[in-house]
């Protein structure tokens, strides 16, 4: 039902109603107040809980970093799972202690809001008093101090943490005693037959023209003679330019050279027969066989050392004498 003014021409509805001054006519909305979080709000039962959780997480971390120890020096490095339980190890470690101070912080820690206002880039004497008290007052927070199972198993998982760093360091390499002796001998010896990975001899006329073969000093193809390695090359006659001094190094065209790359040390194994390269798939240092193996391209810097040879009673070749020059990469003493 409405009403009309005759005078005014105003029209009242009988839906209308009264606003209150300030009023945009829009329904108001339901606010509810954020309860801050904390320790104190799961109670101490649940505050245990957490801190046995968290204290958990920091054990988890020392066991497997015990256990990537017991690998290391346990498990022979030939096995198939001896690299991956390395890493799964070491991950598993890292992953309790990244998992253990977050719960730490979400659990345990109390949770607020602060803001600072931006200040002058100097401290005063007052301000780094107050930065001392906010480190103290933090440090209470964290209950470091107070939670004694959570302290001893952050540092026992901190303590253990470190300890895969001994055996990756030792591992790096030979330790040199004295003049570094040990990195400049080699695994041959005057003597030595050249054998296959098998084992057999090799014999004048096994390889024809052209041809290659990966050698070991009397078929010891250990791991721990990672330098042994040796490439036998059969060329024709005329082909072999030898350095001044080696012209009796080869044999009716056979030659050995080191089959470790003087750059880095990756195996040297691919042979061009047209071109006489070899090229170390790596980093693509290339070789010339022909001109005792001198680097002709890549950031190898030295040429490959060669092994003297000569044939034995039986016809087999045998090693001439020792490598005359440190194998494998270059290190802080070559030139």
């Amino acid at each position: 039902m409405s009403t009309h003014d005759s005078a005014g021409g105003e029209s009242l509805t009988g839906n209308t109603s009264a606003s209150a001054p300030g009023d945009t006519g829009r329904p108001a909305k339901r606010t509810s107040a954020k309860s801050p979080t904390g320790p104190e709000d799961v109670g101490p039962r649940a505050d245990k809980r957490s801190e046995r959780l968290v204290a958990t997480c920091f054990g988890v971390s020392s066991l497997a970093a015990i256990a990537f120890l017991v690998v290391f020096w346990a498990l022979p490095k030939t096995d198939v799972a001896y690299t991956p339980l390395l890493g799964v190890c070491l991950a598993v470690s890292l992953f309790g202690v990244g998992v253990g101070a977050i719960l730490w912080a979400k659990k345990i820690m109390p949770d607020e809001e602060a803001v600072q206002e931006r200040h002058p880039m100097y401290s005063t004497p007052e301000d780094a008093a107050k930065t001392a008290a906010v480190f103290a007052e933090g440090t209470e927070k964290t209950g470091f101090a107070r939670r004694r199972l959570l302290r001893y198993s952050f540092l026992g998982a901190m303590g253990t943490l470190a300890l895969p760093i001994v055996p990756i360091i030792s591992d790096l390499g030979v330790h040199p005693r004295g003049n570094a002796r040990q990195l400049k001998t080699s695994p041959w010896k005057k003597g030595d037959r050249l054998t296959t990975e098998e084992g057999a001899p090799v014999r004048i006329g096994d390889l024809e023209y052209g041809g290659i073969l990966t050698v070991f000093p009397n078929g010891n193809t250990s791991p721990s003679n990672s330098l042994a390695p040796t490439v036998l090359i059969r060329l024709r006659a005329g082909e072999n330019q030898p350095r001044p001094g080696r012209e009796t190094w080869e044999v009716d065209g056979h030659v050995a050279y080191s089959a470790i790359c003087t750059h880095a040390g990756c195996p040297a194994k691919l042979y061009e027969q047209q071109t006489h390269h070899m090229l170390c798939p790596c980093h693509q240092s290339t070789f010339l066989v022909t001109e005792h193996c001198r680097p002709i391209f890549g950031p190898a810097a030295r040429p490959l050392p060669q092994l003297p040879l000569a044939l034995d009673n039986e016809g087999f070749f045998v090693a001439g004498a020792a490598y005359q020059e440190p194998l494998g990469p270059s290190f802080w003493e070559r030139s």
